[in-house]
Protein backbone atom coordinates (compact mmCIF):
# COMPACT_ATOMS: atom_id res chain seq x y z
CA UNK A 1 0.00 0.00 0.00
CA UNK A 2 2.83 2.40 0.83
CA UNK A 3 4.38 2.02 -2.60
CA UNK A 4 1.00 2.55 -4.23
CA UNK A 5 0.39 5.76 -2.28
CA UNK A 6 3.80 7.07 -3.32
CA UNK A 7 3.35 6.03 -6.95
CA UNK A 8 -0.17 7.36 -7.47
CA UNK A 9 0.33 10.65 -5.59
CA UNK A 10 -3.44 10.90 -5.18
CA UNK A 11 -4.72 13.32 -2.57
CA UNK A 12 -8.08 11.53 -2.60
CA UNK A 13 -6.44 8.16 -1.94
CA UNK A 14 -4.37 9.64 0.87
CA UNK A 15 -7.40 11.27 2.49
CA UNK A 16 -9.30 7.98 2.24
CA UNK A 17 -6.40 6.04 3.75
CA UNK A 18 -6.14 8.52 6.64
CA UNK A 19 -9.91 8.46 7.19
CA UNK A 20 -9.87 4.65 7.27
CA UNK A 21 -7.12 4.59 9.89
CA UNK A 22 -8.89 7.27 11.94
CA UNK A 23 -12.23 5.48 11.79
CA UNK A 24 -10.69 2.13 12.75
CA UNK A 25 -10.43 3.45 16.30
CA UNK A 26 -14.17 3.21 16.71
CA UNK A 27 -16.09 4.44 19.72
CA UNK A 28 -14.14 5.32 22.85
CA UNK A 29 -15.01 6.01 26.45
CA UNK A 30 -13.19 7.60 29.36
CA UNK A 31 -13.79 8.80 32.86
CA UNK A 32 -14.82 12.45 33.19
CA UNK A 33 -11.42 13.58 34.46
CA UNK A 34 -9.25 11.47 32.16
CA UNK A 35 -8.43 14.23 29.73
CA UNK A 36 -6.72 13.46 26.46
CA UNK A 37 -4.37 10.68 27.55
CA UNK A 38 -5.73 8.26 24.94
CA UNK A 39 -5.27 10.80 22.17
CA UNK A 40 -1.76 11.79 23.33
CA UNK A 41 -0.72 8.13 23.18
CA UNK A 42 -2.16 7.69 19.67
CA UNK A 43 -0.49 10.90 18.50
CA UNK A 44 2.88 9.72 19.80
CA UNK A 45 2.50 6.39 17.98
CA UNK A 46 1.57 8.11 14.72
CA UNK A 47 4.59 10.45 15.07
CA UNK A 48 6.81 7.39 15.43
CA UNK A 49 5.20 5.84 12.36
CA UNK A 50 5.75 9.06 10.43
CA UNK A 51 9.44 9.10 11.32
CA UNK A 52 9.85 5.44 10.43
CA UNK A 53 8.41 6.08 6.96
CA UNK A 54 9.70 9.59 6.22
CA UNK A 55 12.68 8.72 3.98
CA UNK A 56 11.30 5.89 1.86
CA UNK A 57 7.60 6.83 1.87
CA UNK A 58 7.28 10.60 2.48
CA UNK A 59 3.63 10.80 1.47
CA UNK A 60 2.78 8.02 3.91
CA UNK A 61 4.74 9.88 6.59
CA UNK A 62 2.66 12.97 5.84
CA UNK A 63 -0.51 10.94 6.40
CA UNK A 64 0.77 9.78 9.79
CA UNK A 65 1.80 13.34 10.68
CA UNK A 66 -1.72 14.50 9.85
CA UNK A 67 -3.23 11.81 12.06
CA UNK A 68 -0.88 12.80 14.88
CA UNK A 69 -1.88 16.47 14.44
CA UNK A 70 -5.54 15.53 14.61
CA UNK A 71 -5.12 13.43 17.75
CA UNK A 72 -3.03 16.15 19.41
CA UNK A 73 -5.80 18.64 18.72
CA UNK A 74 -8.33 16.23 20.24
CA UNK A 75 -6.05 15.63 23.23
CA UNK A 76 -5.81 19.36 23.93
CA UNK A 77 -9.60 19.64 23.71
CA UNK A 78 -10.12 16.69 26.09
CA UNK A 79 -7.50 18.08 28.51
CA UNK A 80 -9.24 21.46 28.52
CA UNK A 81 -12.64 19.85 29.18
CA UNK A 82 -11.22 17.78 32.04
CA UNK A 83 -9.65 20.90 33.54
CA UNK A 84 -12.95 22.80 33.33
CA UNK A 85 -14.71 19.92 35.09
CA UNK A 86 -12.01 19.76 37.73
CA UNK A 87 -12.50 23.47 38.42
CA UNK A 88 -16.28 23.07 38.49
CA UNK A 89 -16.80 25.23 35.42
CA UNK A 90 -18.82 22.61 33.50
Amino acid sequence: MKDLIEELRSDALERGFARRIFNNRGVTSRSLGAGGSQEWALAANYRLSAEANRIEWPRVARIFDGLADSYEQGARREDAEAERRRRGLD
